[in-house]
């Protein structure tokens, strides 16, 4: 089989079950496949991944190289489907990536990245602020985030529903007067009909160059090692702080099981100093 016609033809079975995903793999896919400069898929080898995987590994992180290697395995499993004759999926490794505990974004610092984009002019800057503020009032996870449209916010309304990634279900999400300001202003000075809530020169808002804003955004505020998740992690521990518990934090991030929304609840780096200065003489 002709590798074009392979991947048009994954490209629109994967569009039919998971459309946002099929974008970002179709990327992947075009790069790896352009890389190996082969015209069929049963010419295609394990080598050819495992070169592509060291050389992207070259410029990349270990994560980045496995969001890669789940997008080549996908690819080459739908083949299997077809019964095409090439590379097992089943052989391919994804790198393993060691276990990096996200920076929990506490408030004070939340509000400090505000009041930094706050003095800022321009559509871009009034994009992040809204981002900023929807990651902490929500406590979605980014790809979560980025399913909002436009006919999802309600002028006048403060609440939408959004499909949770784990458990597939849909879910409730709100926000604050504040943030519901900011997004309506945002949303009036769109010059644009897309159904996309952010924009960016490239067109859609993705991941990636949502958790690049958030880097941007909180070095220049002086707040550092900060992605998109330190919102979820900072938002639970606001709720603590305000009195909230276990049920709570559970109905925050629509976890199914107690024991999920407990390991948010691992004290930040705040939090063990004021408990050490307790026991400084």
């Amino acid at each position: 089989m002709e590798i074009a016609l392979a991947l048009e033809g994954y490209l629109i079975f994967k569009s039919s079950k998971r459309p946002k995903t099929a974008t970002i793999y179709a990327r992947f896919l075009k790069q790896f496949l352009f890389s190996v400069r082969k015209n069929r898929v049963e010419d295609l080898t394990l080598e050819d991944v495992d070169r592509f995987q060291f050389d992207l590994s070259k410029s990349h992180s270990a994560t980045t190289v496995a969001l890669y290697t789940r997008a080549i395995r996908d690819f080459f499993k739908y083949m299997s489907y077809l019964d095409v004759k090439t590379v097992r999926p089943q052989i391919i490794i994804e790198p393993r990536v060691e276990d990096n505990p996200h920076k929990t974004l506490i408030h004070s610092e939340f509000l400090k990245i505000d009041g930094m984009l706050a003095e800022e002019e321009g559509f871009n800057a009034l994009q992040k602020r809204v981002l900023h503020n929807l990651l902490w009032d929500t406590a979605l996870r980014i790809s979560e985030l980025l399913t909002l449209t436009r006919d999802d916010v309600y002028e006048g309304d403060r609440a939408a529903q959004v499909r949770i990634r784990k458990n597939r279900q849909l879910g409730w999400v709100f926000w604050s007067e504040k943030t519901a300001t900011l997004l309506k202003k945002m949303l009036e000075r769109r010059e644009d009909n897309k159904s996309y809530l952010f924009k960016t020169k490239r067109g859609e808002l993705t991941c990636r160059t949502a958790e690049r804003w958030v880097t941007e955004i909180s070095q220049k505020a002086e707040v550092s090692d900060i992605s998109p998740h330190s919102y979820r992690h900072g938002h639970v521990h606001w709720i603590v702080e305000k009195g909230g518990g276990l049920v709570e934090i559970s109905s925050k991030l629509h976890h199914v099981s107690l024991n999920s929304s407990r390991l948010y609840l691992r004290l930040n780096q705040e939090e063990q100093r004021k408990i050490a200065d307790r026991f400084f003489d």
